[in-house]
């Protein structure tokens, strides 16, 4: 009896280590109202679409995260919507700040696990396919498929990808990696044109999608941008604009899936 006692109360003493300990390193990143929610509801949203001097608000204070903002260049996007997540992991990956980088590295550059992710169409009110196709070539020119390119450190790394979106077609895409101590991430823009149906809907590098990870070593902070300049076409618009909503949740859904198989 006195055992299963000390157990429980060790157990629930660690649980409040590390409570207190990512509640400190997330004040040290986000104001105190933001950290509050993120250990409470897990996850922080913004979205905005057309609304005069709105921006990002929502990225942590440090660096990668800025980059994440500033990625953007020009004239602000009239969309973007920005997520915070916060995931504790399972017991048995818990471990030092850090040590899972290598690991979130490979899978946030295994772009080929892209294909057949799903999202919640609010429009269908059901899940879809996100991406039918998703590989990484060797250059915009000839795109020949190549394997994901997994080895070494992702700093500094510039991937292309194509990749068949069910709702704007087949295109090519940017992806330039980030790779620090405690976190990874991806910056990663449209090289082709989005079209919906034979309308041009998104221009050349008007699409930006952002995700940064960060590993605290019982939790993972997750930053996620996308923005978008694209035309205001009546009857479209509420639709387009669930459509890149639905991105991050979807990207991030897909990297956690990836990341609790290992």
């Amino acid at each position: 009896m006195k055992k299963t006692f000390s157990a429980a109360f060790c157990i629930a003493l660690a649980s409040m280590i590390y409570a207190t300990d990512i509640q400190a390193s997330l004040e040290s990143l986000l104001p105190a109202e933001s950290v509050t929610e993120l250990l409470q509801q897990g996850k922080i949203q913004k979205t905005v679409y057309r609304q005069k001097g709105q921006l990002p608000s929502l990225a942590p204070d440090s660096p990668l995260y800025k980059e994440c903002v500033n990625f953007w260049k020009g004239a602000e996007a009239p969309f973007f919507i920005e997520t915070l997540y916060l995931y504790k992991k399972p017991a048995a990956r818990q471990a030092a700040v850090g040590d899972d980088i290598a690991n979130i590295s490979i899978i946030l550059r295994s772009l080929s696990l892209l294909k057949g992710i799903e999202y919640f169409s609010t429009s269908r009110q059901k899940m879809r396919i996100l991406y039918d196709e998703s590989y990484v070539v060797d250059n915009v020119i000839s795109r020949k498929k190549i394997p994901d390119p997994v080895q070494g450190n992702a700093d500094n790394i510039k991937i292309i990808a194509v990749q068949k979106d069910l709702t704007f077609g087949k295109y090519a895409y940017s992806y330039a990696y980030r790779q620090t101590q405690d976190s990874v991430a991806f910056f990663s823009n449209n090289i082709d044109p989005l079209y919906y149906t034979i309308a041009k809907i998104v221009e050349p590098d008007k699409l930006h999608v952002s995700l940064v990870i960060q590993d605290f070593g019982d939790y993972l902070l997750v930053y996620g941008l996308t923005k978008a300049n694209f035309a205001a076409i009546p009857g479209l618009d509420s639709k387009l604009n669930a459509s890149f909503s639905t991105r991050t949740e979807a990207l991030y859904k897909w990297f956690i899936k990836e990341y609790e198989k290992q």
